[in-house]
Formats: C-alpha cells, structure tokens, sequence
C-alpha cells in the first residue's frame, strides 16, 4: 500500500519552532492551517496555539500544555512528554519558513490525492455525463489550487514606488486615458477607457444592439495591439463575423445575408476585410459553455498577450457546472458565475466585458434601466465594476432611410469615476454605433 504524503518531523519541527519562539507564530498561522497537519495530535496543537494567539494570550509550553489538558486533549504527565519532545528536536526557529513550505507541500499533495480518488470514483460510477464529471474535476483542483495561494503583505512604499512608475509611463504615453480605448470619447472619459481586472457588465432588453456595441469595444481594442477573446453563447463566429464586415462597409446585414449585395458595396467589403484584425480576436461560440470552460479557455487565449480583452455574451447563459447542481436558484447560481468572472479578470489581469439580459419590468418603469432590472440579478451589480444599459431614447426620433435610432448608453456604476448618460446613434442595417456625446442634461450639471 502506498504511504499517504506526509513528513512528521516537519510538522513537529514546526509545532517546536512556535513554542521556542513565539515571535514567528504570526508568520506561521499566515500560511498554515490546522488541516494542514497529518497527525491528529500535532494538528489539536495547532489549533490551540492558533486559538491562543487569537485571544492575545501569553504562549509558551506551560500555557500551552494548560489548555491542552484542560480542553482534555492530553493528561498533564503525556501532554508535558510531547511538548518537551517537540522542542527538543527544534534548536530554533531559524528554519521555519521551510518547516512550513514542507508541511504545506505534504498537504496539498494529500488534497490532489484525495481529488483524484474521487474523480477517479465519478468518472467509474458514471453517474453524470463525462463533460459535467469533467467540470466537477476542473473546480475541485482549481478551489484546492485557490485555497493555497497565499499573497504576502505589501509594503506601502513598494505600492508607491509602483504607482509612481505607472504615472511615469502614462505621462509619457500618447493616450490620454490610462486603459484601452472603447473607441467612444466620451465614454473613455467617463471609464477611464477599459482597465485591467475590471468587470464591465452592458445590459439591455433584447434587441437594443447590445451584441453590436460589444463587437465594437472588441474591434477597437484589437486595432490597438490587444488580444481579444469573444465568447459567444448565443451567435455563431460566422454570424459574428457578418455583423462586424456589415459595420465596418456600411453595407446591409440584410443584403449580405441574402446575397444580394449591390456590386457598387464589394469594394467597401473587401476594404473591410482587409483592415479588420482578425488575427488578434479568438471566438468561442459553443452554445453550452460552462464557467469552468471559460477560465480554461480564456487563459490559453490570453497566454503571452501583453494587454487582452474577454468579450462574454452572455452572462444568463453560462452555467456553472455542466447540470447546474448545487444551487436551489438559478438566482444564486447566475450570482455566483459573476463572482467568477471577477475573479477571472483579476487573475488574467484584463478586463472583461460580459453582456446580460434586463429583465420585462424594465419596460414599465419611466426612465433609463435601473440596477434591480437586471434578471437574475443576484449579485451581479455588486461583484462589477462598471455596469452600462443600452435602451431607447423616450424622445427618439428615427430616421426613416437608414432605420437609424436614438439610444442612449447609461453609465449606472463606475468605480472609476462618474455616472450618467451619453447619447448614442444605432444603426441596426448595418450594426453600427455612433457616439454623439454625453446628454445635454448630464453636460448642464
């Protein structure tokens, strides 16, 4: 039988470390914890120093010994052997940064073990279907990987001297924005232009162009030297590739679905084949996606790239496992692949730009969308940076010839800077959007 991952020397190398110095506790209870130890008795040893340390009380073997044998871990005569055995085999606590990496070692190599038993046990069960097995696996050793990551304090002079050279390389920089361009001045003045690790949530009612918006952002971004990756749930590539050679020629999405195109529009076409990037954009337009599917995708797009963009459309049709279990509501669930999805622009360091839909009551109510409008809301307001709505202008006034429309684009949350409206210009034959500049009332405050 094949012994289970452990080092019994470290982890009472470690315990004797804490009770000869109590000045590296602090240290230690950062990046150690109590499941962390192999043996049942070392492991009591922790949590009671760790409960000590907690309560501010004095430590040392006596006090120690005191509370193990009051909590009736040990008798005084077998506790005071072991806590004497533990310090004599530790001269000091000189070498207590890799007591704990040994220790920490040990037991994330028992965690994948254990994993591994268990999705080897799914898998030969067979209950469930191989991709939502595959899922499941994919979450329980990203959460053990997660649950490892242990950042160290930063030093307010270290984030100085960083933020200093950023404002270094921006005062020298052509752009007047920090981000990328969205490719709307306004709307880069307001954001700030699109940031690292920021959800950017757009919502509209279907049908408000909120698909052709988000091609947009993508296109621009790409034309500044930035990998874009778009995940689309709803579209194909193939449709998404209409939409944006439509907008960038001018020409009819109607006329070049039905392959009517006038001969005068194919040199617009191949001028807009020609200058689209699309060597820095990636599509993914699976119709089933999971959460899980996203992350691992989106890291392999985004490996190597300098600046990159996640484009998701969108966010209601995305699961968080393959059947969807574990969560009573899809409430919950839709609040917690928003969480993820954070947590996936912090990772990469990118900014993601997922679209959702707004819920009917949306239509009733005076006024631009509100917040609560969002379906399936959850916490998905909470966990974005910046949350924008798409919907008609009340006084809009079309032009009749292109089917051109009013529509206004509102800034509902910015952790960056301002809210408010900007009017903007849809023209749906040809999936265009035009910026026309913040609204009149927003410019008179």
């Amino acid at each position: 039988m094949r012994q289970v991952p452990q080092d019994l020397t470290a982890e009472q190398s470690l315990l004797g470390a804490m009770l000869v110095d109590p000045n590296c506790i602090p240290e230690v209870i950062e990046q150690v914890r109590s499941d962390d130890f192999y043996a049942d008795e070392n492991k009591r040893i922790f949590e009671v120093i760790y409960s000590m340390f907690n309560g501010a009380q004095r430590i040392d073997p006596v006090t120690v010994l005191d509370m193990l044998t009051r909590m009736g871990y040990y008798d005084e005569a077998g506790g005071r052997a072991y806590l004497f055995q533990l310090m004599d085999i530790t001269p000091g606590s000189r070498n207590v940064t890799e007591y704990v990496r040994i220790v920490r070692d040990k037991s994330l190599l028992r965690q994948l073990a254990d994993a591994g038993s268990e999705i080897q046990q799914n898998a030969i069960s067979g209950q469930g279907d191989a991709s939502g097995i595959a899922e499941l696996a994919e979450q329980r050793i990203y959460n053990i990987r997660q649950g490892r990551e242990i950042k160290g304090l930063s030093k307010l002079e270290n984030v100085i001297a960083d933020l200093y050279t950023e404002l270094n390389e921006r005062m020298q920089s052509d752009s007047d924005i920090p981000g990328m361009s969205t490719g709307f001045h306004a709307l880069d003045k307001a954001l700030t232009g699109l940031n690292k690790s920021d959800l950017i949530l757009l919502a509209a009612r279907p049908g408000m162009g909120k698909t052709s918006f988000a091609l947009s952002l993508a296109l621009n971004a790409a034309r500044q030297g930035v990998k874009v990756g778009i995940f689309s749930l709803e579209m194909s590539g193939r449709e998404l590739a209409q939409r944006i050679i439509c907008a960038e020629s001018g020409v009819s999405i109607s006329h070049f679905r039905m392959g009517t195109i006038p001969m005068t529009s194919w040199n617009a076409i191949a001028a807009a084949c020609c200058d689209i990037p699309g060597n820095d954009i990636e599509i993914e337009d699976r119709a089933s996606v999971t959460i899980g599917d996203i992350r691992t995708t989106a890291a392999r797009m985004m490996r190597g790239a300098e600046r990159g963009l996640i484009v998701i459309d969108y966010l209601q049709l995305i699961s968080s496992a393959s059947d969807g279990a574990g969560f009573q509501n899809r409430a919950v669930e839709v609040g917690e692949i928003s969480r993820r999805l954070k947590v996936l622009a912090k990772e990469l360091g990118v900014p993601v730009v997922t679209l959702a839909q707004l819920s009917r009551q949306a239509e009733f109510h005076p006024g631009a969308p509100r917040l609560s409008d969002l379906r399936e809301s959850g916490s998905i307001e909470q966990d974005a940076d910046t949350v924008l709505f798409l919907s008609r202008d009340p006084n809009e006034t079309g032009d009749e010839k292109s089917g051109a429309r009013q529509v206004i684009l509102s800034i509902a949350k910015n952790r960056s800077g301002p809210t408010g409206d900007i009017d903007m210009l849809f023209v749906p034959t040809s999936t265009k959007f035009y910026e026309v500049g913040p609204r009149k009332e927003n410019c008179d405050d």
